[in-house]
């Protein structure tokens, strides 16, 4: 019902006057796919969206004029109804069906969503469905899927390319706590392969590219130009952005580096983590329910838990469907018995016995570090 709704909406939105100035642009993207090819486009235009492109080429081929603009307006339609999808999926396993409607309505019914996409034509809402999808691939851990659909959000709108830094810090954590360079090569291997197959029909370099963003971003040099963001509220319109930018970057690389840091040693608690202070408790059940949502989400799209079961028996658990066999112990035992033998990845949490959908367990975070 609530897809049907916001899908009613946005068919309604996109028949609305609004900003035309991102659909004149798109319209002429559009036509010129269409009528010399990815391969000749940068000899004649500049995107800085270059995987946009090809979304708008094949509405080239087919549409004109009037029927194209309206195209161009409801493309970010696909791309926000799969949003609120992946938002209650996710919120689902982490806090319950009701929680996960009332993420999903918030996106959905969003108006400033409904303004952007469908009535002004912007499609923000592909970089946003990359950036999310990026992240639920991390929380897998999936690194060559995380760093493929990072770099595809960047090359959707640069902004959205920020996913890439948790994507790459928690491959370089992996690194540092299993010395094996494993999840960087995936991260690397993933992220190349998505950019070449987005660049290279385009005979677009990355040179160009960088100049091509630089030269935008040199053009619009104010923290808000016209739009009703916390900039424009904070600080007026038109304001020159040069010191935010500084103090916004050194911010990010502060962020980055704190993620970086040798983590202390883990230690071993109780299964049920009973023993911890209520706010690690709490983050406890936050963690589990996030590797919960990864193996109940991913496991099924490959088509089976191979990965997971592999990880299981490497630390002494069960990922059977049913409760574990008595007298062989309880897996979150088990698996923090050897949490020091293991990487700080798999020793900040053990498997309990299963009781969810979707034949994967429940995951309880049962190890914390110590001084």
């Amino acid at each position: 019902m609530l897809l049907a709704v916001s899908l009613a909406i946005r068919l309604w939105a996109a028949g609305l006057d609004g900003h035309v100035g991102d659909v004149l642009v798109i319209h002429r993207w559009a036509e010129l796919m269409a009528e010399v090819g990815p391969w000749q486009f940068y000899d004649h235009s500049l995107s800085i969206y270059p995987a946009l492109l090809y979304l708008y080429w094949p509405l080239g081929l087919v549409l004109d004029g009037e029927a194209l603009d309206l195209a161009i307006k409801g493309s970010s339609i696909p791309f926000d109804l799969a949003i609120g999808v992946i938002l209650f999926v996710v919120v689902r396993w982490m806090a319950g069906a009701g929680r996960g409607l009332a993420a999903a309505a918030l996106y959905l019914l969003n108006p400033a969503v409904v303004i952007a996409g469908p009535m002004w034509g912007q499609v923000d809402a592909a970089g946003t469905l990359l950036f999310l999808a990026a992240l639920v691939a991390l929380a897998s851990p999936r690194y060559a899927l995380a760093a493929a659909l990072a770099v595809l959000a960047g090359l959707v709108k640069p902004q959205f390319g920020l996913v890439m830094l948790p994507v790459v810090a928690v491959a370089v954590l992996d690194w540092r706590s299993t010395g094996r360079l494993v999840a960087p090569l995936r991260v690397a291997a993933g992220g190349l392969a998505a950019y070449l197959a987005m660049t290279v029909p385009l005979l677009l370099d990355p040179i160009r590219l960088v100049q091509d963003v630089i030269r935008i971003s040199d053009y619009k040099q104010e923290a808000s130009v016209s739009a009703p963001n916390p900039w424009a509220l904070a600080f007026g319109w038109d304001k020159p952005d040069a010191g935010y930018a500084i103090v916004g970057a050194a911010l990010l690389l502060l962020g980055v580096t704190a993620a970086l840091l040798p983590l202390p040693r883990p230690r071993a608690v109780g299964a049920d983590g009973d023993d911890l202070p209520g706010e690690l408790r709490g983050l406890c059940g936050a963690v589990s329910r996030l590797r919960r949502v990864a193996l109940c989400v991913s496991g099924p799209l490959r088509g089976d838990l191979s990965g997971h079961r592999r990880r299981a028996a490497h630390a002494g658990c069960d990922l059977g469907a049913g409760p574990h066999p008595a007298g062989g112990g309880d897996p979150a035992d088990l698996a923090c018995r050897h949490s020091a033998e293991r990487s700080p990845s798999d020793s900040l949490m053990c498997i309990h016995r299963s009781t969810s959908l979707c034949n994967c367990a429940t995951v309880r975070l049962c190890c914390t570090s110590g001084a």
